[in-house]
């Protein structure tokens, strides 16, 4: 079964595989069943486009692109991009080079781009020679000019987008043991991430296609991985499925932009803790443990380069600092950066 939402049209279109679409209304409506469309072929990969607001499906050997009617009362086909040779369809990415669409065949990846903003053609293919098996996964790369594809094989292929439509760069490396699940490109970061059925998502130098870390986030077996935006990603496996934020996920604490004297679980009650950063600058601070967001910072106070131990106390919110002499600095960890309040040790 595959299931995509118009949010313009507020309907969810579901195709379950009896040559039949399904429109329901969302859940303003109840998901109250609007029509029923015979579309008399096999569809195998349905995609909604926001910016046209069209409905498109990938058959053997075509794109579709549908028109939802207002209130999604109807369904009509607008245009059936036929494509060279006979391949099913077996996937769309809405998300190709300069705003055009990459469709994903058996053995090929096709670029295709809007001509008139309602109407498809298609402008390059892509094949391997290397490999004849299926694609299972791709994106691309518009600040770098690169296209990525992943295969059944766990291979992830690369071609280099240029202007010479008959010159295609090509390099393919071994990223996984078993089918690509996903090949995403980080262009702000300069990386390339990819997952594999096994459950574990792999980072590599975008360039240089060295192995940057790997990461298991699913003990089961992996069916898909998809990113909803820049920093959420969806994930699911046979039994479950979870969401995941890259601030969490890649990078958990943030840089205190200094080597740290001391790093402590502090807990706060009611199941909460607290992060809590000594660093050889001698400033303090406390760091969400979920995000690594900065919750508390101290001013940067000369007297704090002879502090010595520090104790939190979580009913006040408050942090003391002893300095190695009769005194205690005091900071209410409510404010952010706090003020200081010197207190002679009794």
């Amino acid at each position: 079964m595959a299931l995509v939402y118009s949010e313009a049209h507020c309907v969810l279109v579901a195709y379950c595989g009896d040559l039949v679409l399904w429109i329901f209304g969302d859940y303003s409506s109840a998901f109250k069943q609007c029509c029923v469309v015979p579309c008399h072929f096999f569809i195998s990969c349905p995609a909604y486009y926001q910016r046209t607001e069209l409905l498109l499906s990938g058959i053997t050997g075509a794109v579709v692109t549908w028109v939802i009617e207002p209130g999604g009362k109807g369904l009509y086909i607008l245009q059936v991009l036929n494509m060279s040779g006979s391949e099913l369809v077996v996937g769309i990415s809405l998300n190709g080079p300069l705003n055009s669409l990459l469709a994903m065949c058996e053995s090929f990846l096709r670029i295709l781009v809007w001509w008139d903003h309602m109407h498809l053609a298609e402008e390059q293919t892509f094949s391997s020679p290397t490999s004849g098996h299926s694609f299972t996964c791709c994106c691309s790369c518009s600040s770098e000019d690169y296209l990525f594809g992943g295969n059944k094989v766990g291979q992830i292929q690369i071609w280099k987008l240029n202007q010479n439509m008959e010159q295609k760069p090509f390099i393919n490396f071994q990223a996984h043991s078993s089918p690509v699940v996903l090949v995403y490109s980080q262009a702000k970061i300069h990386t390339l991430l990819t997952a594999g059925p096994e459950g574990i998502l792999k980072e590599w130098h975008l360039t240089s296609g060295n192995l940057l870390r790997e990461l298991r986030i699913c003990k089961e077996e992996l069916y898909s991985l998809q990113f909803i935006d820049d920093i959420t990603f969806f994930v699911h496996s046979q039994y479950r499925f979870f969401l995941y934020h890259m601030s969490c996920f890649y990078q958990l604490f943030n840089n205190c932009g200094t080597s740290l004297r001391s790093l402590n679980r502090i807990h706060c009650g009611s199941n909460r803790t607290l992060i809590f950063c000594h660093a050889e600058d001698s400033l303090f601070c406390f760091l969400c443990p979920i995000t690594g967001n900065l919750l508390f910072l101290t001013w940067p106070f000369p007297a704090l380069h002879k502090a010595g131990s520090a104790a939190y106390e979580p009913k006040n919110k408050e942090l003391f600092v002893t300095m190695g002499n009769t005194n205690v600095i005091i900071f209410d960890t409510t404010k952010c950066p706090s003020n200081a309040q010197i207190h002679p040790s009794s």
